[in-house]
């Protein structure tokens, strides 16, 4: 934990880290993935780290399981809610670590280590539990390893199942993220996250791409596939991405791990957002990448500036006719240090523009080429966002791949350089960071190990925006209610009893403007909001603290109904647009608004809520953003909110976001 705000000694500051995805298991299928070891660095040493969100509660619910055979296997479970990790070697029991604490919030992301290594001699330090960044040390049952002995997780030929125990059963049933493996190295959890600068009880993810995973290790990131266009920025600032034409991420050519970003010559683009972080004026700044030069031709590679003949202010880097690259800075100069030499065409190439104490540089391949040019004072600012791969008016298109984007606020190379070996990592300097990790199968290891998983129930349907950066509210199953049934993934809620039910969600908000849907699947259910001291035993509106929108087109609270809006049935869908800097809410059927329903509403969290009736059986299913497609029942029309968040069924209502983690740190 945080000391005198201050991170404990050894945690490292890193700027926020975006995750994009996560997986879904267990949607009513056997999900799980799996791979067979090989050779292991070290069986005495590894690291287990991920991030788990569950969907139901008790039972026995496998995060990964391992099977040599019948004698010789193990997992890593929930077990009736308590965290468990237990070994069977030759049929005995020789680990077993039971937690006393219960993880029975399923609106909430644990980030779960297991971090081993038993050549330690002390017994207790040879299997470490932490959850959240904090050791878990409070065990029901402990058994700890005998010391030196081989660990099972990581033996040669042990078939790995996640998801899944090794014996075929014990499916898990809610979200995974950030799966990493190292193999040969017991870590801490300050290698995988970090307490929040701002809030430093929360517990958040960092960037693992620059770990040592070793022969087994491997690193499951659910976001990627072969013809992917989905781009991220992975620097702090996490910018919008938007890609034009037909560029996406291809396993034709890769310089790191298994793919790259490719551009076909006609159309293609990537385009940022401008903004004041890419005026650098007189201080030092780098622009990088690995480029693949496909055929000759005038072509751009990326560019700051907007083009009118020769240009306004900003930079651009482009191929000339002769294959030349060639850097513009019409705020600078226009004699800026050029590439003397054609590019190798169908080779990688690593170039670096680089700005230091007023002097610019081009490198290639950590060489300097053509002539440095000492720009004096001049200030260098851009006119428009990044564009990449194609200038402004759509001239000049790049026919090739790219990989490693990356534009820093700091002269990272002052001298010739060994062109870089791996992949780039954020840091606090970095203002712009594009990669490619694509693969064609939702078990891609992106550690560069090759250490795939292959999917058995899991498709790209099950990949999921729900994620420990990017997390939605879902439906509460843990308040007290009286018959409702949970499913798909806590958006969905189910009564064939006629008990009514008040559900609210995980999620509420005191300021701001926030939109959701929610789909009528039968009987008398009602959706609306609740305050955190609303009834969960009763309907939404049976007290003074729940505001809904019932079938017949009446509106409740406090028990009373009044006349309001459309009736609705089966296959309907209710927006709700929640403005709590009003205090009012206006509900939509069908995409159509129903005017204002409630003004002056309670200035306190407000939740989305469900209501169930007592006088019919109910199916509901709601979608904060993360399933337009309402576990299948409609087809999803990925409709986002300004800042791109969200996929919903209708568009969005001018200035309401999506109730996700993301738009609460920005808008809450």
């Amino acid at each position: 934990m945080p000391i005198n705000g201050f991170l404990y000694p050894g945690a490292k500051f890193i700027p926020p880290y975006q995750v994009a995805n996560s997986c879904r298991f267990d949607d009513g299928s056997s999900d799980f993935l799996n791979a067979t070891n090989s050779t292991p660095t070290n069986n005495d040493k590894c690291t287990l780290s991920v991030w788990v969100k569950r969907s139901t509660l008790g039972g026995t619910k496998s995060i990964i399981g391992f099977h040599t055979d019948d004698n010789n296997r193990g997992n890593l479970v929930f077990d009736s809610d308590k965290l468990e990790v237990r070994i069977f070697d030759s049929g005995s029991t020789t680990t077993q670590l039971t937690t006393n604490q219960v993880f029975r919030d399923i609106s909430a992301w644990y980030h779960i280590v297991l971090s081993v290594d038993t050549t330690q001699s002390t017994a207790s330090s040879r299997v470490r539990i932490y959850v959240n960044g904090s050791e878990v040390t409070d065990f029901g049952t402990e058994t700890n390893p005998s010391q030196n002995q081989n660990f099972g997780l990581n033996n040669s030929s042990v078939v790995l199942k996640i998801g899944q125990k090794g014996e075929n059963n014990d499916y898990f049933d809610g979200y995974m993220a950030e799966f990493v493996f190292i193999d040969g190295q017991q870590l801490a959890p300050t290698s995988f996250g970090q307490f929040n600068q701002d809030s430093p009880t929360v517990w958040e993810p960092i960037d693992v791409t620059g770990l040592t995973f070793g022969n087994n290790g491997f690193y499951l990131d659910f976001e990627k596939d072969e013809t992917s266009t989905n781009f991220i920025d992975r620097s702090s600032n996490a910018r919008t991405i938007t890609a034009a034409g037909n560029v996406h991420h291809s396993l034709d050519q890769a310089k790191f791990n298994d793919s790259s970003i490719e551009f076909d010559g006609s159309g293609d683009n990537l385009q940022v957002a401008d903004s004041s972080d890419f005026d650098f004026g007189t201080g030092d700044f780098t622009f990088e990448l690995f480029v693949y030069k496909q055929t000759s031709g005038k072509m751009s590679v990326f560019e700051t500036r907007t083009y009118s003949g020769s240009g306004g202010e900003g930079f651009n880097l482009e191929f000339s006719s002769a294959n030349k690259l060639e850097w513009y800075d019409s705020s600078l100069t226009a004699d800026l240090p050029a590439d003397p030499s054609a590019i190798s065409l169908n080779t990688w190439t690593h170039y670096a523009v680089v700005r230091y104490n007023n002097v610019c540089t081009m490198y290639k391949n950590g060489t300097s080429v053509g002539t440095p040019k000492d720009v004096g004072s001049a200030s260098q600012n851009s006119t428009r966002g990044p564009i990449i791969g194609e200038v402004e008016n759509g001239d000049n298109d790049f026919d090739g791949y790219m990989d490693e984007i990356r534009l820093s606020n700091v002269a990272r190379y002052t001298g010739n350089f060994t062109a870089p070996t791996s992949p780039f990592t954020s840091d606090s300097n970095t203002v712009l960071l594009i990669q490619s990790n694509a693969s064609n199968k939702i078990g891609a290891d992106v550690s560069g190990q090759g250490n795939h998983f292959e999917s058995s129930g899991i498709t790209s349907e099950d990949q999921s925006t729900d994620t420990c950066t990017n997390n939605y509210a879902v439906l509460n199953s843990i308040l007290p209610h009286d018959t409702a049934q949970f499913s798909e993934g806590n958006l969905k809620i189910t009564q064939s009893s006629t008990d009514g039910d008040g559900i609210r969600a995980t999620i509420g908000v005191r300021t701001g403007k926030w939109y959701w849907e929610v789909l009528h699947g039968g009987g008398n259910a009602s959706p609306g909001i609740a305050t955190g001291s609303a009834t969960t035993t009763d309907y939404i509106g049976s007290d003074a603290n729940g505001f809904s929108y019932f079938i017949n087109g009446n509106k409740y609270t406090g028990g009373s109904a009044s006349s309001y809006g459309a009736s609705f049935t089966t296959g309907d869908i209710i927006g709700h647009a929640l403005d709590m800097d009003n205090n009012q809410i206006t509900f939509y059927k069908n995409g159509s608004s129903q005017g204002v329903a409630f003004t002056s509403l309670p200035d306190e969290f407000i939740f989305p809520a469900i209501s169930t009736s007592s006088v019919s059986s109910v199916t509901s299913t709601s979608n904060f953003g993360q399933d337009g497609s309402f576990a299948g029942a409609k087809t999803a029309q990925g409709n986002s909110d300004a800042n791109g968040y969200g996929n919903f069924y209708y568009s969005v209502p001018s200035g309401y976001y999506a109730i996700n983690t993301k738009n609460l740190a920005e808008f809450g």
